[in-house]
């Protein structure tokens, strides 16, 4: 039996619209699965499938510092980075991969800094932070009746009777639109067979760092460990010393003061522990002044 037109006519609709299903089916599956998506992220703008970077961007990750002085806005810091990317050291090679970033700043003339718990996305991440221009402070050792600054170097105090014992002032003077960092004073006295005690009213308490050479070889050494001076202030501590029993304090007494920084560790941590030297005993503080004088 011959078909009508028609009927061909409808044949045809079917198979085109069957046709066309399949065509719409095959893009939104190109779209929404066969093709890779991109991270997004601050900077990130969306190209073709393909250009891909390792972190899955497509712009890889960047840092842009944006470091100011602390104490006059406006002037900028140019610092060098340094890297512990989702807790992994990378020293100064920037992240390349997304995630979270401890950055340690560092810069000629300011206090090493470290910022943590940096989000690094996709394209340039912009990093805003501040940092301190150092200095050290100015030091005066005050004798046991507080009036008297002592001569660095020279015969200042007279020896008291066994058992006696000293009261010092140690004056830290600071400079203004400046900052010290963390100060580690150590106080070091000839015999240590004559010393029961030198203590300080102020600061913490600690171990005299493996690393340190010590004024006076086989001495009797005590750490204390100070906060910052920042800006044109001052602070006065008391150092108290008292000789054993039946002995006298005599001889030289070295006091050094050290003004620390955050660093890098050997195992690539950020330390800001205070204590100026690494665990191999390696210097990593920002500078150091020494004064001394004599009893007799």
């Amino acid at each position: 039996m011959r078909k009508s037109k028609q009927a061909k006519a409808g044949t045809w609709l079917a198979v085109g619209g069957i046709s066309l299903v399949l065509i719409l089916a095959f893009v939104v599956y190109s779209v929404t699965i066969g093709v890779p998506q991109t991270a997004v992220g601050d900077g990130d703008v969306p190209t073709p499938a393909g250009t891909l970077t390792s972190a899955g961007c497509n712009i890889a990750p960047s840092v842009v510092n944006a470091i100011t002085d602390t104490s006059t806005p406006g002037t900028s810091v140019t610092a060098t980075n340094s890297y512990r990317m989702n807790g992994v050291y990378t020293g100064a090679t920037a992240p390349t991969s997304v995630g979270t970033a401890d950055i340690l700043f560092n810069s000629s003339g300011y206090l090493n800094k470290i910022k943590a718990g940096n989000a690094i996305g996709c394209g340039a991440n912009l990093i805003v932070d501040n940092m301190l221009a150092y200095t050290n402070a100015t030091l005066t050792i005050y004798s046991d009746n507080g009036l008297t600054a002592l001569a660095d170097g020279t015969v200042n105090e007279s020896v008291k009777v066994a058992g006696g014992s000293y009261n010092w002032k140690l004056h830290l003077q600071g400079v203004d639109k400046k900052s010290t960092g963390k100060q580690l004073v150590i106080i070091e006295t000839s015999v240590p067979a004559n010393v029961s005690s030198i203590t300080m009213n102020a600061g913490t308490n600690v171990a005299v760092p493996n690393g340190y050479t010590r004024q006076l070889t086989n001495g009797f050494a005590v750490a204390y460990l100070l906060p910052a001076l920042t800006g044109n202030v001052a602070q006065d501590v008391n150092i108290a010393a008292t000789a054993a029993t039946a002995k006298i304090l005599q001889g030289r007494v070295e006091i050094t003061v050290i003004s620390v920084e955050p660093f890098v560790e050997t195992d690539g941590t950020f330390s800001d522990s205070g204590l100026a030297y690494n665990s191999l005993n390696a210097a990593k503080f920002h500078d150091s002044q020494t004064t001394d004088f004599i009893i007799v």
